[in-house]
């Protein structure tokens, strides 16, 4: 729906684009700090997401096959229409970690995974979609709808390490809402996330993600 720009005051929106089976998709998340993102802050941040994705035990790639490519990470602050913007060329696009048995699946075959706040409604939680899934990421029949436990641990690993990170950098993952009860928001809500977890085991669509739908 085409709404009027809302300001998130102090936030800013980081995009990660990776190339997977010759389409794009992305992930996005919002960070939010004590005081508006300048160029310099978002490349900073920018820099922070590109050390997570590579760098530790808990880094994002383990959970990324090893043709689903990170090429782009994305900062724009969200204060007015025209703040600032930064984008992070990573040279050699990072391929991820996970390789082995099975075929790459489909592009909108996806894990979803909770990013919790410790609040009630739809405005105080949220979601990734994990890019980059491939067979032996699921378990063998008959529950080969479902990701292995193992898997889903390591998703989740991923994104509480994030958070902890990006609090070490004066960063707060949040879940930003711009629309509630029906209505666009005339300014933006943040609301801090504590904690990432799964619902379940099942593996999940991101029809975005299908051939030719956009990211």
């Amino acid at each position: 729906m085409a709404h009027p720009f809302i300001p998130a005051p102090n936030t800013a929106l980081i995009e990660m684009v990776y190339l997977w089976q010759n389409e794009i998709i992305e992930n996005t998340f919002h960070i939010e700090k004590g005081s508006p993102f300048s160029s310099s802050d978002l490349s900073t941040a920018c820099d922070k997401f590109d050390l997570w994705d590579s760098t530790g035990s808990s880094r994002f790639a383990l959970v990324r096959d090893d043709q689903c490519y990170l090429s782009q990470i994305k900062g724009r602050a969200l204060d007015t229409s025209s703040a600032p913007v930064f984008i992070k060329t990573i040279g050699t696009p990072r391929g991820g970690d996970w390789s082995g048995s099975g075929n790459r699946l489909p592009g909108n075959v996806t894990f979803c995974v909770k990013l919790e706040s410790g609040l009630s409604g739809r405005s105080q939680r949220g979601r990734i979609y994990m890019p980059g899934m491939r067979g032996n990421m699921l378990q063998v029949a008959p529950d080969g709808n479902k990701v292995t436990t193992g898997y889903a641990n390591s998703c989740v690993n991923a994104l509480n390490a994030l958070i902890t990170q990006l609090t070490a950098a004066g960063l707060t993952l949040v879940v930003t809402s711009f629309y509630t009860a029906g209505a666009w928001r005339t300014t933006a809500q943040n609301t801090p996330i504590i904690n990432a977890a799964f619902a379940d085991l099942n593996s999940d669509s991101q029809q975005r993600r299908l051939i030719g739908r956009g990211h």
